[in-house]
C-alpha cells in the first residue's frame, strides 16, 4: 500500500482496520456456532475462506482501488482466520486436562509466534525474489513489488488449503463441550454450576 499505492503510513494503517473488524466478527459468530459445528469445520471453512480472500488480494493490479481491489480480500480472509483462529484454539485446548491446561496454552501461542515469523520469512523470500527477477528483467519497480507480492499471496492461499486438507485428516469434529463457550446469551450461573 505504501510502496506501490502510496498510501501514508496512517492511512495504510487505517485500510486495514476493516480487516481487524472482520475478524472480530468472525471469531464473535464462530463462537456461537462451534458448538453445533466442531472444531474441524471450523478450522477447514476458515482456512478456505482465507485462502480465498487472500487469492483475491493476489490478483491486485498494479494501479489497485482500495474499494475494489484489496477491502474485498481483506474482508473475505478476515472472515476466514476469525473462524480459524477459534477453531485452532478449541482443537489445541479441547479435552486437555485442568492441570495441563497452562501447558496448552502456551504451546499453541508458542506454535502460533513460530508459525508466524516462519509463514513471514517464507512469504517475504517469495516476495522478494520475483521482485528482485523482475527488475533484473527491466521492470519497473512498481511492476516488479507487486507481481511479487502477488506471488507470495498466491502462496499463502496454497498453504491455507493444505491447512485445510490436515485440518480434515487430523482435527476430531466434536470436541466443542458447550458450557465453556461464552457469549452475550451465556447465563454466567449456568457455567458455574458446571
Amino acid at each position: 500500500m505504501q510502496e506501490v499505492l502510496r498510501y501514508s503510513p496512517v492511512t495504510s494503517g487505517l485500510a486495514f482496520v476493516p480487516m481487524a473488524v472482520g475478524v472480530v466478527i468472525s471469531a464473535r459468530i464462530s463462537s456461537r456456532i462451534a458448538g453445533r459445528l466442531g472444531a474441524r469445520s471450523l478450522l477447514v471453512a476458515g482456512s478456505v475462506t482465507a485462502a480465498g480472500g487472500i487469492a483475491l488480494l493476489s490478483r491486485m493490479p498494479v494501479h489497485a482501488s482500495y474499494v475494489a481491489d484489496v477491502l474485498p480480500g481483506l474482508v473475505v480472509m478476515a472472515l476466514g482466520l476469525g473462524a480459524l483462529s477459534l477453531g485452532a484454539t478449541i482443537a489445541a485446548t479441547a479435552h486437555v486436562p485442568p492441570d495441563q491446561a497452562g501447558l496448552s496454552a502456551a504451546l499453541l501461542n508458542t506454535s502460533q509466534q513460530i508459525g508466524g515469523a516462519l509463514g513471514l520469512a517464507i512469504l517475504s523470500a517469495i516476495a522478494t525474489s520475483r521482485t528482485n527477477h523482475l527488475l533484473s528483467t527491466g521492470a519497473s519497480p512498481s511492476t516488479a513489488l507487486t507481481s511479487g507480492f502477488r506471488q507470495a499471496l498466491a502462496a499463502a492461499s496454497i498453504f491455507l488449503l493444505v491447512a485445510a486438507v490436515i485440518a480434515t485428516r487430523t482435527a476430531r469434529r466434536n470436541v466443542v463441550d458447550r458450557s465453556v463457550l461464552i457469549d452475550d446469551t451465556t447465563d454466567p450461573r449456568v457455567l458455574e454450576s458446571g
